[in-house]
Protein backbone atom coordinates (compact mmCIF):
# COMPACT_ATOMS: atom_id res chain seq x y z
CA UNK A 1 0.00 0.00 0.00
CA UNK A 2 2.81 2.29 0.29
CA UNK A 3 3.25 2.83 -2.97
CA UNK A 4 -0.29 4.24 -3.92
CA UNK A 5 0.01 6.32 -1.13
CA UNK A 6 2.99 8.12 -2.32
CA UNK A 7 1.50 8.86 -5.53
CA UNK A 8 -2.17 9.48 -3.99
CA UNK A 9 -0.16 12.21 -1.83
CA UNK A 10 1.71 13.68 -4.99
CA UNK A 11 -1.11 14.27 -6.54
CA UNK A 12 -2.95 15.88 -3.80
CA UNK A 13 0.09 18.29 -3.57
CA UNK A 14 0.03 19.23 -6.98
CA UNK A 15 -3.59 19.82 -6.85
CA UNK A 16 -3.09 22.64 -3.85
CA UNK A 17 -1.94 24.83 -6.89
CA UNK A 18 -4.95 25.48 -8.75
CA UNK A 19 -6.63 27.11 -5.38
CA UNK A 20 -7.35 30.17 -7.13
CA UNK A 21 -5.42 32.93 -4.88
CA UNK A 22 -2.67 35.16 -5.51
CA UNK A 23 0.24 33.60 -3.63
CA UNK A 24 3.78 34.05 -3.24
CA UNK A 25 5.85 34.07 -6.60
CA UNK A 26 8.09 31.11 -4.90
CA UNK A 27 5.65 29.26 -3.92
CA UNK A 28 4.43 29.36 -8.12
CA UNK A 29 8.34 28.56 -9.04
CA UNK A 30 7.74 25.51 -6.73
CA UNK A 31 4.61 24.34 -7.94
CA UNK A 32 5.93 24.93 -11.62
CA UNK A 33 9.15 22.82 -11.23
CA UNK A 34 7.85 20.10 -9.09
CA UNK A 35 3.98 19.37 -9.75
CA UNK A 36 3.56 20.48 -13.20
CA UNK A 37 0.60 18.92 -14.93
CA UNK A 38 1.99 19.11 -18.21
CA UNK A 39 4.84 17.74 -17.81
CA UNK A 40 4.68 14.43 -19.41
CA UNK A 41 8.50 13.94 -19.75
CA UNK A 42 9.07 9.70 -19.56
CA UNK A 43 5.71 8.35 -20.33
CA UNK A 44 4.20 7.74 -23.59
CA UNK A 45 1.24 9.35 -24.78
CA UNK A 46 -0.49 6.91 -27.29
CA UNK A 47 -3.39 9.47 -27.94
CA UNK A 48 -1.19 12.26 -29.24
CA UNK A 49 -1.88 12.96 -32.76
CA UNK A 50 0.61 12.81 -35.34
CA UNK A 51 3.23 16.29 -35.14
CA UNK A 52 1.80 18.35 -38.12
CA UNK A 53 1.55 22.03 -37.91
CA UNK A 54 -2.40 22.07 -37.37
CA UNK A 55 -2.22 19.73 -34.79
CA UNK A 56 0.77 20.97 -33.42
CA UNK A 57 -1.35 23.94 -32.87
CA UNK A 58 -4.24 22.60 -31.77
CA UNK A 59 -2.26 20.23 -28.99
CA UNK A 60 -0.15 22.96 -27.47
CA UNK A 61 -2.61 26.41 -27.88
CA UNK A 62 -5.81 25.78 -29.10
CA UNK A 63 -7.18 23.87 -26.02
CA UNK A 64 -5.33 26.19 -23.02
CA UNK A 65 -8.14 26.78 -20.13
CA UNK A 66 -9.44 30.00 -20.62
CA UNK A 67 -10.50 32.30 -18.09
CA UNK A 68 -9.34 33.94 -14.91
CA UNK A 69 -8.03 30.94 -12.94
CA UNK A 70 -5.03 28.66 -11.69
CA UNK A 71 -5.60 26.71 -14.58
CA UNK A 72 -5.03 29.28 -16.91
CA UNK A 73 -1.94 31.04 -15.25
CA UNK A 74 -0.16 27.52 -15.93
CA UNK A 75 -0.97 26.81 -19.19
CA UNK A 76 -3.36 23.39 -18.69
CA UNK A 77 -4.84 22.28 -21.56
CA UNK A 78 -8.96 21.11 -21.16
CA UNK A 79 -8.27 17.44 -23.01
CA UNK A 80 -8.63 14.86 -20.62
CA UNK A 81 -6.28 12.49 -23.60
CA UNK A 82 -3.68 15.11 -23.00
CA UNK A 83 -3.41 15.69 -19.48
CA UNK A 84 -3.81 11.95 -18.72
CA UNK A 85 -3.00 10.06 -21.74
CA UNK A 86 0.77 9.17 -20.56
CA UNK A 87 -0.94 7.47 -17.41
CA UNK A 88 -4.21 6.09 -19.20
CA UNK A 89 -1.46 4.32 -21.54
CA UNK A 90 0.60 3.15 -18.74
CA UNK A 91 -3.02 1.53 -17.19
CA UNK A 92 -4.07 -0.10 -20.94
CA UNK A 93 -0.79 -1.63 -20.93
CA UNK A 94 -0.66 -3.51 -17.75
CA UNK A 95 -4.28 -4.82 -18.20
CA UNK A 96 -3.59 -6.23 -21.73
CA UNK A 97 -0.69 -8.03 -20.19
CA UNK A 98 -3.41 -9.79 -17.83
CA UNK A 99 -5.25 -11.93 -20.54
CA UNK A 100 -1.56 -12.79 -21.78
CA UNK A 101 -0.89 -14.07 -18.65
CA UNK A 102 -3.92 -16.06 -18.23
CA UNK A 103 -3.55 -17.71 -21.43
CA UNK A 104 0.01 -18.75 -20.77
CA UNK A 105 -1.11 -20.19 -17.28
CA UNK A 106 -3.86 -22.56 -18.68
CA UNK A 107 -1.44 -23.35 -21.55
CA UNK A 108 1.69 -24.43 -19.21
CA UNK A 109 -1.52 -26.14 -16.86
CA UNK A 110 -2.27 -28.35 -19.83
CA UNK A 111 1.24 -29.40 -20.89
CA UNK A 112 2.01 -30.48 -17.60
CA UNK A 113 4.94 -27.82 -16.07
CA UNK A 114 6.40 -29.01 -12.65
CA UNK A 115 4.55 -27.90 -9.71
CA UNK A 116 7.46 -26.06 -8.70
CA UNK A 117 7.63 -23.56 -11.54
CA UNK A 118 3.89 -23.60 -11.68
CA UNK A 119 3.43 -22.25 -8.59
CA UNK A 120 5.88 -19.19 -9.15
CA UNK A 121 4.17 -18.13 -12.47
CA UNK A 122 0.81 -18.42 -10.63
CA UNK A 123 2.25 -15.75 -7.73
CA UNK A 124 3.43 -13.66 -10.68
CA UNK A 125 0.21 -13.61 -12.73
CA UNK A 126 -2.18 -13.11 -9.22
CA UNK A 127 0.43 -10.12 -7.97
CA UNK A 128 0.19 -8.22 -11.75
CA UNK A 129 -3.35 -9.37 -11.69
CA UNK A 130 -4.93 -7.78 -8.85
CA UNK A 131 -2.11 -6.13 -6.69
CA UNK A 132 -0.22 -4.61 -9.76
CA UNK A 133 -3.56 -3.50 -11.01
CA UNK A 134 -5.48 -2.09 -8.11
CA UNK A 135 -1.91 -0.21 -7.32
CA UNK A 136 -1.86 1.98 -10.64
CA UNK A 137 -5.22 2.49 -10.19
CA UNK A 138 -4.98 4.22 -6.81
CA UNK A 139 -1.92 5.96 -7.92
CA UNK A 140 -3.72 7.29 -10.83
CA UNK A 141 -7.00 7.77 -9.36
CA UNK A 142 -6.16 11.38 -8.84
CA UNK A 143 -4.59 12.66 -11.74
CA UNK A 144 -7.09 10.57 -13.44
CA UNK A 145 -10.26 12.58 -11.44
CA UNK A 146 -8.93 16.18 -12.53
CA UNK A 147 -8.49 15.17 -15.97
CA UNK A 148 -11.94 14.37 -16.26
CA UNK A 149 -13.50 17.12 -14.03
CA UNK A 150 -11.55 19.43 -16.25
CA UNK A 151 -12.75 18.12 -19.61
CA UNK A 152 -16.08 18.54 -18.46
CA UNK A 153 -16.02 21.57 -17.02
CA UNK A 154 -14.40 24.04 -19.58
CA UNK A 155 -15.83 21.53 -22.26
CA UNK A 156 -16.46 24.17 -24.82
CA UNK A 157 -17.52 24.34 -28.04
CA UNK A 158 -15.38 21.35 -29.78
CA UNK A 159 -12.91 22.90 -32.20
CA UNK A 160 -11.85 19.55 -33.60
CA UNK A 161 -12.95 15.56 -33.95
CA UNK A 162 -10.23 14.81 -30.96
CA UNK A 163 -12.25 17.12 -28.68
CA UNK A 164 -15.32 14.61 -28.68
CA UNK A 165 -13.09 11.43 -28.30
CA UNK A 166 -11.31 13.46 -25.25
CA UNK A 167 -14.62 14.32 -23.40
CA UNK A 168 -16.25 10.50 -24.24
CA UNK A 169 -12.95 8.96 -22.53
CA UNK A 170 -13.29 11.14 -19.79
CA UNK A 171 -17.19 9.98 -19.11
CA UNK A 172 -15.19 6.87 -19.05
CA UNK A 173 -12.78 7.11 -16.65
CA UNK A 174 -15.27 9.39 -14.46
CA UNK A 175 -17.65 5.74 -14.41
CA UNK A 176 -14.36 3.82 -13.87
CA UNK A 177 -13.47 6.01 -11.09
CA UNK A 178 -16.95 5.16 -9.49
CA UNK A 179 -16.64 1.14 -10.40
CA UNK A 180 -13.24 1.28 -8.99
CA UNK A 181 -15.33 2.87 -5.40
CA UNK A 182 -17.51 0.46 -5.40
CA UNK A 183 -15.31 -2.73 -6.09
CA UNK A 184 -13.63 -1.19 -3.30
CA UNK A 185 -16.39 -1.39 -1.02
CA UNK A 186 -17.42 -4.48 -1.87
CA UNK A 187 -13.87 -6.02 -1.13
CA UNK A 188 -14.42 -4.29 2.32
CA UNK A 189 -17.40 -6.03 3.09
CA UNK A 190 -15.33 -9.99 2.22
CA UNK A 191 -14.93 -12.44 4.85
CA UNK A 192 -11.62 -13.25 4.17
CA UNK A 193 -12.25 -16.70 5.61
CA UNK A 194 -14.87 -17.29 3.33
CA UNK A 195 -12.94 -16.24 0.10
CA UNK A 196 -9.31 -17.24 1.17
CA UNK A 197 -8.25 -16.90 -2.55
CA UNK A 198 -9.54 -13.23 -3.10
CA UNK A 199 -8.34 -12.08 -0.10
CA UNK A 200 -4.90 -13.03 -0.93
CA UNK A 201 -5.17 -11.81 -4.39
CA UNK A 202 -6.02 -8.39 -3.51
CA UNK A 203 -3.58 -7.95 -0.12
CA UNK A 204 -2.79 -4.74 -1.22
CA UNK A 205 -5.41 -3.21 0.24
CA UNK A 206 -5.30 -4.65 3.68
CA UNK A 207 -1.64 -2.87 4.49
CA UNK A 208 -0.19 -6.39 5.78
CA UNK A 209 -2.01 -5.41 9.02
CA UNK A 210 -3.60 -8.33 11.22
CA UNK A 211 -4.51 -6.24 14.34
CA UNK A 212 -8.47 -6.78 15.04
CA UNK A 213 -8.06 -2.97 16.28
CA UNK A 214 -6.98 -1.48 12.96
CA UNK A 215 -9.01 -0.72 10.02
CA UNK A 216 -6.41 -1.48 7.46
CA UNK A 217 -8.96 -2.69 4.89
CA UNK A 218 -10.84 0.65 4.82
CA UNK A 219 -8.24 3.26 3.91
CA UNK A 220 -7.96 2.63 0.31
CA UNK A 221 -12.17 2.96 -0.03
CA UNK A 222 -11.85 6.45 2.34
CA UNK A 223 -8.58 7.66 0.72
CA UNK A 224 -10.07 7.00 -2.65
CA UNK A 225 -13.26 8.98 -1.34
CA UNK A 226 -11.30 11.84 -0.22
CA UNK A 227 -9.65 12.16 -2.96
CA UNK A 228 -12.42 12.38 -5.68
CA UNK A 229 -14.69 14.41 -3.61
CA UNK A 230 -11.54 17.09 -2.52
CA UNK A 231 -10.49 16.97 -6.46
CA UNK A 232 -14.03 17.42 -7.40
CA UNK A 233 -14.40 20.75 -5.31
CA UNK A 234 -11.20 22.64 -6.19
CA UNK A 235 -11.43 21.96 -10.11
CA UNK A 236 -14.89 23.43 -10.40
CA UNK A 237 -15.10 26.34 -8.00
CA UNK A 238 -12.37 28.13 -9.33
CA UNK A 239 -14.73 30.91 -9.47
CA UNK A 240 -15.05 30.93 -5.92
CA UNK A 241 -11.46 31.20 -4.19
CA UNK A 242 -13.23 31.44 -0.87
CA UNK A 243 -15.61 28.51 -0.99
CA UNK A 244 -12.92 26.73 -3.24
CA UNK A 245 -10.24 26.96 -0.33
CA UNK A 246 -12.99 26.53 2.73
CA UNK A 247 -14.34 23.02 1.03
CA UNK A 248 -10.28 21.90 0.08
CA UNK A 249 -9.79 22.50 4.13
CA UNK A 250 -13.09 21.11 5.13
CA UNK A 251 -12.10 17.96 3.62
CA UNK A 252 -9.13 17.54 4.65
CA UNK A 253 -10.10 18.12 8.42
CA UNK A 254 -12.80 15.49 8.25
CA UNK A 255 -10.56 12.93 7.34
CA UNK A 256 -7.78 13.86 9.34
CA UNK A 257 -10.10 13.57 12.31
CA UNK A 258 -11.15 10.29 10.75
CA UNK A 259 -7.16 9.24 10.72
CA UNK A 260 -7.33 10.28 14.30
CA UNK A 261 -10.16 8.11 15.31
CA UNK A 262 -9.96 5.54 13.73
CA UNK A 263 -6.45 3.34 13.24
CA UNK A 264 -6.17 2.22 9.72
CA UNK A 265 -2.33 1.22 10.29
CA UNK A 266 -1.70 -1.41 12.80
CA UNK A 267 1.98 -0.28 13.47
CA UNK A 268 2.55 2.53 15.20
CA UNK A 269 5.09 4.56 13.25
CA UNK A 270 2.84 4.57 10.22
CA UNK A 271 0.39 5.66 11.91
CA UNK A 272 2.08 8.33 13.35
CA UNK A 273 3.44 8.94 9.73
CA UNK A 274 0.01 8.84 8.25
CA UNK A 275 -1.61 10.98 11.07
CA UNK A 276 1.62 13.56 10.47
CA UNK A 277 0.85 13.94 6.83
CA UNK A 278 -2.71 14.21 7.35
CA UNK A 279 -2.16 17.15 9.98
CA UNK A 280 -0.29 18.78 7.11
CA UNK A 281 -2.72 17.86 4.36
CA UNK A 282 -5.26 20.22 6.62
CA UNK A 283 -3.02 23.04 7.18
CA UNK A 284 -2.04 23.16 3.69
CA UNK A 285 -5.46 24.84 2.68
CA UNK A 286 -5.71 27.21 5.26
CA UNK A 287 -2.61 28.62 4.30
CA UNK A 288 -4.32 29.44 1.21
CA UNK A 289 -7.61 30.13 2.78
CA UNK A 290 -5.82 33.43 4.02
CA UNK A 291 -4.98 34.70 0.73
CA UNK A 292 -8.38 34.17 0.15
CA UNK A 293 -9.79 35.78 3.43
CA UNK A 294 -7.75 39.42 2.47
CA UNK A 295 -9.02 39.07 -0.95
CA UNK A 296 -12.09 38.84 -0.08
CA UNK A 297 -11.79 41.89 2.29
CA UNK A 298 -10.35 43.95 -0.32
CA UNK A 299 -6.91 44.50 1.64
CA UNK A 300 -3.81 44.02 -0.13
CA UNK A 301 -1.33 41.76 1.24
CA UNK A 302 2.40 42.69 1.67
CA UNK A 303 4.74 41.02 -0.40
CA UNK A 304 6.52 40.40 2.39
CA UNK A 305 4.04 38.50 4.42
CA UNK A 306 2.80 36.30 0.97
CA UNK A 307 6.37 34.92 0.44
CA UNK A 308 6.50 34.50 4.28
CA UNK A 309 2.93 32.31 3.63
CA UNK A 310 4.11 30.70 0.10
CA UNK A 311 7.46 29.54 2.05
CA UNK A 312 4.84 27.86 5.03
CA UNK A 313 3.66 26.09 1.91
CA UNK A 314 6.68 24.69 0.53
CA UNK A 315 7.80 23.56 4.08
CA UNK A 316 4.47 21.68 3.99
CA UNK A 317 4.19 20.38 1.10
CA UNK A 318 8.05 19.30 0.72
CA UNK A 319 7.37 17.95 4.72
CA UNK A 320 4.47 15.67 2.90
CA UNK A 321 6.91 14.64 0.38
CA UNK A 322 9.56 13.60 2.88
CA UNK A 323 7.07 11.57 5.22
CA UNK A 324 5.55 9.77 2.17
CA UNK A 325 9.05 8.67 1.02
CA UNK A 326 9.80 7.54 4.29
CA UNK A 327 6.16 5.07 4.80
CA UNK A 328 7.29 3.86 1.66
CA UNK A 329 10.47 2.63 3.28
CA UNK A 330 9.08 1.68 6.49
CA UNK A 331 6.48 -0.53 4.63
CA UNK A 332 9.47 -1.77 2.70
CA UNK A 333 11.22 -3.05 5.05
CA UNK A 334 8.14 -5.03 6.90
CA UNK A 335 8.28 -6.29 3.76
CA UNK A 336 11.26 -7.35 3.30
CA UNK A 337 11.21 -8.75 7.16
CA UNK A 338 8.09 -11.08 6.85
CA UNK A 339 8.62 -12.89 3.33
CA UNK A 340 11.67 -11.90 1.78
CA UNK A 341 14.48 -11.44 4.23
CA UNK A 342 15.34 -15.31 4.29
CA UNK A 343 15.29 -15.64 0.79
CA UNK A 344 17.77 -12.57 0.43
CA UNK A 345 19.98 -14.24 3.39
CA UNK A 346 20.10 -17.17 1.23
CA UNK A 347 21.12 -15.62 -1.90
CA UNK A 348 23.68 -13.35 0.07
CA UNK A 349 25.43 -16.43 1.51
CA UNK A 350 25.46 -17.97 -1.73
CA UNK A 351 26.85 -15.50 -2.75
CA UNK A 352 30.08 -15.21 -0.39
CA UNK A 353 30.01 -18.71 -0.04
CA UNK A 354 28.67 -18.95 3.59
CA UNK A 355 26.10 -21.93 2.79
CA UNK A 356 29.25 -24.05 1.69
CA UNK A 357 31.24 -23.17 4.86
CA UNK A 358 28.41 -23.92 7.50
CA UNK A 359 27.28 -27.00 5.12
CA UNK A 360 27.71 -30.78 7.30
CA UNK A 361 28.85 -33.44 5.30
CA UNK A 362 26.52 -34.52 2.32
CA UNK A 363 24.69 -37.60 3.47
CA UNK A 364 24.95 -40.23 1.51
CA UNK A 365 22.56 -41.84 -0.24
CA UNK A 366 20.93 -45.40 -0.04
CA UNK A 367 21.43 -47.92 -3.39
CA UNK A 368 18.56 -48.77 -4.86
CA UNK A 369 19.04 -52.69 -4.16
CA UNK A 370 19.22 -52.11 -0.47
CA UNK A 371 16.16 -49.95 -0.34
CA UNK A 372 14.31 -52.99 -2.62
CA UNK A 373 15.38 -55.54 -0.37
CA UNK A 374 14.13 -53.10 3.22
CA UNK A 375 10.78 -52.96 0.91
CA UNK A 376 10.64 -56.74 1.00
CA UNK A 377 11.53 -57.08 4.50
CA UNK A 378 8.87 -54.84 5.40
CA UNK A 379 6.61 -56.49 3.46
CA UNK A 380 7.08 -59.81 4.86
CA UNK A 381 7.27 -58.70 8.15
CA UNK A 382 3.55 -57.37 7.50
CA UNK A 383 2.35 -60.45 5.97
CA UNK A 384 3.68 -62.67 8.99
CA UNK A 385 1.92 -60.15 10.96
CA UNK A 386 -1.41 -60.52 9.11
CA UNK A 387 -0.48 -64.30 9.59
CA UNK A 388 -0.73 -64.36 12.93
CA UNK A 389 -3.65 -62.83 13.06
CA UNK A 390 -5.40 -64.96 11.38
CA UNK A 391 -4.21 -68.03 12.96
CA UNK A 392 -5.45 -66.16 16.43
CA UNK A 393 -8.90 -65.89 15.08
CA UNK A 394 -9.00 -69.18 14.48
CA UNK A 395 -7.87 -70.83 17.10
CA UNK A 396 -10.13 -68.49 19.27
CA UNK A 397 -13.15 -69.75 17.05
CA UNK A 398 -12.17 -73.06 17.86
CA UNK A 399 -12.18 -73.00 21.32
CA UNK A 400 -15.88 -71.31 21.32
CA UNK A 401 -17.22 -74.65 18.92
CA UNK A 402 -15.40 -76.84 21.95
CA UNK A 403 -17.40 -75.28 24.46
CA UNK A 404 -20.74 -75.49 22.77
CA UNK A 405 -19.95 -79.08 22.19
CA UNK A 406 -19.56 -79.69 25.70
CA UNK A 407 -22.16 -77.75 27.09
CA UNK A 408 -19.92 -75.44 28.76
CA UNK A 409 -19.55 -71.74 27.58
CA UNK A 410 -17.13 -70.33 30.57
CA UNK A 411 -15.23 -73.74 31.40
CA UNK A 412 -15.16 -76.35 28.65
CA UNK A 413 -13.49 -80.11 29.25
CA UNK A 414 -12.54 -82.66 27.93
CA UNK A 415 -12.12 -86.48 29.62
CA UNK A 416 -8.77 -88.07 29.75
CA UNK A 417 -7.68 -91.59 30.81
CA UNK A 418 -6.47 -91.30 34.80
CA UNK A 419 -3.46 -92.82 34.36
CA UNK A 420 -2.27 -90.34 32.14
CA UNK A 421 -0.67 -87.27 33.31
CA UNK A 422 -2.46 -84.23 32.98
CA UNK A 423 -2.37 -82.30 29.67
CA UNK A 424 -2.28 -78.72 29.81
CA UNK A 425 -3.26 -76.95 26.60
CA UNK A 426 -1.92 -73.47 25.57
CA UNK A 427 -4.50 -72.73 22.49
CA UNK A 428 -2.50 -69.51 21.27
CA UNK A 429 0.89 -71.71 21.18
CA UNK A 430 0.06 -75.09 20.28
CA UNK A 431 -3.03 -74.46 18.10
CA UNK A 432 -4.91 -77.02 16.29
CA UNK A 433 -2.24 -79.66 16.36
CA UNK A 434 -3.59 -80.54 20.35
CA UNK A 435 -7.04 -80.11 19.28
CA UNK A 436 -6.61 -82.69 16.90
CA UNK A 437 -5.02 -85.16 18.94
CA UNK A 438 -7.91 -84.48 21.74
CA UNK A 439 -10.37 -85.20 19.06
CA UNK A 440 -8.85 -88.61 18.22
CA UNK A 441 -8.38 -89.66 21.68
CA UNK A 442 -11.95 -88.82 22.45
CA UNK A 443 -13.16 -90.94 19.43
CA UNK A 444 -10.87 -93.85 20.78
CA UNK A 445 -12.30 -93.58 24.29
CA UNK A 446 -16.34 -93.50 23.15
CA UNK A 447 -16.66 -97.33 23.57
CA UNK A 448 -15.39 -97.26 26.91
CA UNK A 449 -16.99 -96.64 30.28
CA UNK A 450 -17.23 -93.54 31.82
CA UNK A 451 -17.01 -93.21 35.71
CA UNK A 452 -16.93 -90.99 38.53
CA UNK A 453 -13.14 -91.07 39.01
CA UNK A 454 -13.03 -89.82 35.03
CA UNK A 455 -15.18 -87.23 35.53
CA UNK A 456 -12.61 -85.41 38.25
CA UNK A 457 -10.04 -84.69 35.88
CA UNK A 458 -10.60 -82.22 33.44
CA UNK A 459 -8.69 -80.71 30.55
CA UNK A 460 -9.10 -76.46 30.57
CA UNK A 461 -8.34 -75.11 27.63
Amino acid sequence: MGTPIVFTYSGLLGLYQYLNVNYGSNAVLFFQKFFSLNDQSGSLNLFEPIETESESKYWKSDTRIQGDNKFHFFMISNLFLKNFGGKLSLILGILSVVPVLVLISMVIQHVGVNKKYLRVFEKLRTFIQWNLVFSVLLACLVPMVLSACIQINFYDQPKAWFDVISTSVSIVAVIGAASLVVALYFLTRIDASNYPQLSRSTEILSNQGASPTAKNKYWALFSSLRSIFLVTLVSTLSNYPMVQCSAALGVNAAFFFGTVTWRFFDRMIKDIIIKTCEALHAIIPSLFLIHAVYELMGVKMSEQMRTFIGWGIIASVSAVTVLSLVFQVVELWYTIKSSGWNALKAFYNYSIGTDIWKRGPRPRSIPREKEELNSKKEDHERYQEEARTVKDNQIRSSKSSIRRRYGEEESPVILTNPNTSRIHVEAEETGFDVINSHREYLKSMRNKPVTSALMSNRLDI
